[in-house]
């Protein structure tokens, strides 16, 4: 599989989010937005897109042109409801290309107001996976704010900045913060934004203090929220892939002597989230690297998934057509009624 990151300064990359991405069998390719702009088949057929952030915002269009085919490739793939992830500068062209808006930051009056530092989310209720970060302080750096579509509602927020993420369904999600940050870069990233830090007033101290206070924090929680967002759209997928297409594939591999499709399948762990679960799936994710593993707790809209394919207890393997309960020890049918 294919991940094409495209970012728009070398220091702000994928970071921490890099080995989860790699760990799940996609081979990334670095494109800068306006020097190697993707194509419009490239928007539309790769595996995964992953927009990075960036220091020039989404409204600059008149400065960086190219910032329009940005805009459009991401409106056309959002359409096609194809797996995209939009960080900081990518969240806010997301939210443009689905008919939202971004405005300059604005607190008490004053529309300079920066928000760079380390604090924690307000993350909304039933927000799934960003519950991965509650109560960890991720690192802020921005100067504008997103303003969603009608029909879209912010699944985390801090004070002046109303939204600070926004999923759709399992395939996309924008997060204004920088939860992908990989605390050993801070230098690069204070040297790189020097005149914005001089000219908002940053304590270039006490930002590195904060950043080795809460870095390993973020490394972990980061990881842990981009597995689970790529274990859910991949789930999703499976899912829905149409009987005859798998067949015609069946067909074509039968002819060319290839294993059929079903039996490639990446096997996928489903469960309710409590510790229990979460060992079950680290000892068989040890032994099984290419192992999906989907939290219904932080995914209840992947509870009917789990029913189509025949599951009524977690935790519960399934391995190409096999439904395998693993030490079961409580019902599908609780998932988002009743805690475990």
């Amino acid at each position: 599989m294919n991940c094409i990151a495209v970012y728009h300064v070398p220091f702000e990359d994928l970071g921490t989010f890099a080995a989860p991405v790699i760990d799940h069998g996609y081979e990334v390719t670095y494109r800068h937005a306006g020097s190697a702009p993707l194509s419009e088949a490239e928007w539309r057929d790769t595996d995964l897109i992953i927009v990075l952030g960036g220091p020039i915002g989404a409204n600059d269009t008149a400065a960086y042109p190219w910032l329009d085919a940005e805009i459009r490739g991401l409106q056309s793939r959002l359409k096609l409801k194809r797996p995209t992830l939009g960080i900081c500068l990518g969240a806010q062209l997301m939210a443009v290309a689905l008919g939202g808006k971004v405005m300059r930051r604005t607190v008490a009056g004053d529309a300079s107001a920066v928000e760079i530092g380390w604090s924690a989310l307000k993350i909304s209720a039933g927000a799934g996976l960003l519950e991965r970060l509650r109560g960890v302080p991720v690192l802020h750096w921005h100067g504008d704010n997103i303003v969603l579509p009608k029909g879209l509602a912010p699944a985390a927020a801090t004070e002046g900045t109303p939204c600070q993420a926004f999923h759709l369904e399992t395939h996309a999600l924008g997060i204004q913060f920088h939860a992908e940050f990989e605390a050993g870069a801070l230098e690069q990233w204070l040297t790189g934004h020097a005149v914005e830090l001089r000219h908002a007033g940053v304590d270039l101290g006490k930002l590195r203090e904060e950043t080795l206070r809460h870095g390993r924090a973020l490394d972990l929680a980061g990881k842990a929220l981009m597995r689970d967002w790529l274990s859910g759209f991949a789930a999703t997928t499976q899912s829905k892939e149409h009987p005859n297409k798998r067949n015609l594939k069946n067909m074509e591999n039968n002819v060319t002597g290839k294993r059929p499709v079903q039996e490639l399948r990446d096997p996928v762990l489903y469960h309710d989230g409590c510790n229990i679960c979460l060992d079950i799936a680290r000892a068989l994710s040890s032994t099984m690297p290419s192992l999906k593993v989907v939290d219904l707790k932080l995914h209840p809209e992947m509870k009917s998934d789990a029913a189509a394919r025949g599951i009524v207890a977690l935790p519960c393997l399934v391995i190409e057509e096999k439904v395998l309960p693993i030490a079961p020890h409580s019902e599908l049918a609780d998932i988002g009624t009743t805690g475990h």
